[in-house]
């Protein structure tokens, strides 16, 4: 039988939308469509993520800073479309935004409709080219860089990672660096430009496991300084300083910022907030801002050290010790990107296939950590291995189509296995015990589904199987 129906996109509405032929381009029906898909489905999805949903349908009792992130991840998606408009104001700068996310949108269309958009994008990226060669060989450069000119950057290195042009991506960002070097105070306009460069650029490094175009040590922190820090950080809830209290087996400065930082946030989700006072209001969108710009920094960082740990580039570490910092760093990593910037556009998480990616990459690594820990080592890390086990596991649980069986393909359940057996081990028989755990660590309690339920089938079916004996470096 054939499949008629239609794609997502399918159903956009056609027609015109600029009558009067106002706009920097001809807005043909598909070039409409093209902006009813990035203004109605994909913004919202990147910008109503996973940090700001409840698993629970009903009603809050108290209204929460966890609840005004919804409102705020609507209202920053409308400030970055009203952004963007300005993009179609002229032709090479439209051509390029345009055409920036075309791939983006045949991922939801029929393999010939993809097709036709894909050459669509592409004539549109090459008609920008040319018309940028022309605007860049009039550029002054001893003045403040034209809004437009950038603007038009930015797009074609956006269309470049969503492409997967590498080569092509790194000449933009070179030229990207230069220009944003030259500016000297930030507008939303800048600023949604720069959020832009990053959250891309880390698309890339994370799907990839490569260092960012940009450098996460010193030039991005530059640039936040002159665009966000410089206004100083917005006056965050005074929480507990619990959130402080990380588990001392994490010792690389960075993974330990990042781990903190988003325990802070965590704990903030809870203040109760007053969204029909102003000034509550406000401050509540500060937060968010924050929070998702910060969460977009710690993710370059994580990569970059993450990096610089499988190269060994840490003289002082034993290779357990490497191991096990390369393991929290990559199971923080995850925890950003599937914990506050998982992007459901369509029903679907738009960037799934990192999440596939980093978790191939941690269960290499924790194969690694366990050959060279010593039995001492065991023993130190054996609360975080939990944690990363956890994790691994419950990534398994929601993306395995099969039901959990230890006797069948082990390594479809390779963390859940190595899950159960690490809280045996530690003798953790109920689910309290083991959240009491994880929260030493990060742990997004709102997001889990039934994990007392889960935990109980998992330690049952793994004693059920008779502690079978299974090898780590299978």
């Amino acid at each position: 039988m054939v499949n008629t129906t239609p794609s997502p996109v399918q159903v956009l509405p056609g027609g015109s939308s600029d009558p009067f032929s106002a706009q920097g381009i001809l807005i043909t029906p598909r070039i409409n469509q093209l902006i009813t898909f990035i203004r109605d489905a994909y913004l919202p999805g990147i910008y109503i993520t996973s940090f700001v949903k409840q698993l629970c349908d009903a009603p809050p009792r108290i209204i929460t800073i966890a609840e005004g992130f919804k409102v705020m991840g609507r209202r920053n998606a409308d400030k970055a479309w009203i952004s963007m408009k300005e993009e179609l104001n002229d032709e090479g700068r439209a051509l390029a935004w345009a055409g920036s996310y075309a791939t983006v949108m045949a991922r939801y269309c029929s393999k010939e409709t993809a097709r036709e958009i894909a050459v669509m994008g592409l004539s549109m990226k090459i008609r920008s080219i040319s018309i940028l060669k022309d605007k860049l060989s009039a550029l002054r450069l001893d003045s403040q860089p034209d809004i437009a000119v950038l603007a038009q950057i930015v797009s074609l290195f956006r269309a470049s990672c969503k492409e997967r042009d590498l080569t092509a991506a790194k000449v933009h960002a070179e030229i990207i660096r230069r220009l944003f070097n030259r500016i000297t105070e930030g507008t939303n306009q800048i600023r949604t430009l720069f959020l832009t460069l990053i959250s891309n650029d880390t698309e890339v490094a994370v799907s990839h496991m490569r260092r960012p175009f940009f450098n996460f040590e010193t030039w991005v922190p530059h640039q936040l300084s002159k665009f966000w820090w410089s206004r100083g950080e917005p006056e965050l809830p005074i929480v507990s300083l619990e959130y402080l209290d990380l588990d001392s087996s994490i010792c690389m400065s960075s993974t330990r910022t990042a781990c903190i930082r988003l325990r802070r946030y965590l704990a903030i989700r809870k203040t109760p907030i007053n969204l029909h006072d102003p000034v509550d209001f406000e401050r509540c969108d500060a937060i968010f801002s924050c929070l998702s710009t910060y969460s977009m920094f710690d993710l370059g960082v994580l990569v970059s050290a993450y990096l610089d740990l499988s190269a060994a580039n840490t003289p002082t570490m034993s290779p357990a010790q490497r191991y096990a910092e390369e393991s929290f760093a990559l199971t923080t990593l995850y925890l950003h990107r599937w914990g506050i910037h998982q992007a459901t556009v369509y029903g679907g998480d738009h960037r799934d296939s990192m999440h596939l990616t980093i978790i191939g990459c941690l269960r290499t690594t924790m194969k690694n950590a366990l050959r060279w820990c010593s039995p001492q080592d065991m023993d130190r890390y054996k609360t975080a291995f939990l944690w990363v086990f956890f994790y691994g596991a419950r990534y398994e649980y929601r993306n395995t189509s099969s039901k959990l069986n230890f006797n069948e393909d082990q390594s479809k359940f390779w963390f859940s296995q190595m899950f159960a057996r690490q809280a045996r081990s530690m003798g953790l028989t109920a689910w309290a015990e083991i959240e009491e755990v994880l929260c030493r660590f990060v742990f997004y309690d709102f997001l889990e589904r039934d994990p007392k339920s889960w935990f109980e089938e998992t330690m049952f079916l793994f004693d059920i199987a008779n502690e079978f004996n299974y090898d780590y470096e299978n």
